[in-house]
């Protein structure tokens, strides 16, 4: 008996009324491919726009059939992955062929937008180097790598090196950018070359690297910086702030993370006079006492609509109570 064939246009809409489901997985997505030809012409744009991978034998086998097929390369425009097995490796990272297979998947995505990469140990950013890589089979060979995408959004948890710096100089639509570096010196972070990421409005990471942010002069509209504990001087971290005065007039969030509480009153002082529009402000280090200090440049802020003060260091911790009362002040 033969089967009644939907319409193209009936097929969209169910593709889509599954594909935009809060509830909806990968597995049917994937059934659904199979149901026929035109289903899967349908649904194989939306199984592959994002892709979210968890485990390293799960992305392995996936950069190999994107590696394998340049067709399905080409429908990714998210990648996530992040080992949510790292804790039963043993201390041990991936291998370096795992990596090697997820840049092989990178050159054929071409309308890539959003990545994100989590490296534990934070040593292969290589993946990412134009400049190319030396493979292992071979130690004169080259690979070169030239990203065939223009990202808007990058969270990338690599050692901040020459690799990297190399990549980002490339990515001129980036809007959004998170990085992860183990800061243990103070020896300054490669700069990016001028003119790199024109267009960034968002930057999540450790302080010497906005610092070399802040000099590219970008747009940046929301900025969260790591101050890393017995690294920096009291004086570098008020001449970043300092550093504030060329996004002045952009910048809508600022959040300094760990900042010493002796250093307060004066942050808040710089952050006041330099940036007249923020509507949030965080992590501030609130004092037990002369808590005025703080208050008072912050009522100069008239765009000012949520500040996060920072009351762990208080002996002992206050109440809820009590920090009802203090958000109240």
């Amino acid at each position: 008996m033969p089967t009644l064939a939907l319409s193209p246009e009936l097929q969209s809409k169910i593709v889509h009324s599954l594909s935009s489901s809060p509830t909806q997985t990968i597995t049917t997505l994937h059934a659904l491919c199979l149901t026929s030809k035109s289903f899967s012409r349908e649904a194989e744009p939306h199984l592959y726009a994002s892709l979210s991978l968890t485990s390293p034998q799960q992305a392995y086998l996936a950069c190999r059939t994107l590696a394998a097929n340049k067709r399905l390369a080409k429908l990714v425009r998210a990648f996530w992955f992040n080992d949510e097995t790292q804790n039963r490796n043993n201390g041990h990272g991936l291998p370096r062929r795992f990596w090697e297979g997820i840049r092989n998947a990178l050159a054929g995505m071409k309308k890539l937008q959003r990545l994100c990469l989590f490296d534990t140990e934070l040593s292969n950013a290589w993946i990412l180097d134009p400049a190319g890589y030396t493979t292992i089979s071979s130690n004169t060979s080259t690979i070169a790598f030239e990203p065939p995408f223009q990202l808007h959004e990058a969270k990338l948890h690599f050692t901040w090196d020459i690799h990297l710096v190399s990549f980002l100089s490339t990515q001129r639509a980036l809007k959004t950018l998170q990085t992860f570096d183990i800061i243990e010196d103070a020896v300054p972070r490669l700069p990016l070359p001028e003119g790199s990421l024109p267009l960034l409005q968002r930057f999540d990471g450790t302080l010497m690297v906005a610092h070399n942010i802040l000099a590219l002069g970008c747009p940046l509209t929301n900025l969260q910086a790591a101050i890393e504990d017995g690294v920096h001087a009291p004086e570098y971290v008020l001449g970043f702030l300092r550093r504030l005065a060329g996004v002045g007039k952009t910048l809508k969030a600022l959040s300094v993370l760990e900042m010493p509480e002796g250093l307060a009153g004066d942050a808040v002082d710089i952050i006041v006079s330099l940036c007249p529009n923020l509507m949030y402000i965080g992590l501030v280090p609130l004092p037990p006492v002369h808590r005025h200090t703080i208050y008072a440049p912050l009522t100069r802020l008239r765009n000012l609509h949520t500040a996060h003060f920072d009351l762990t260091t208080w002996t002992p911790h206050p109440e809820v109570r009590a920090q009802r009362a203090i958000a109240c002040e």
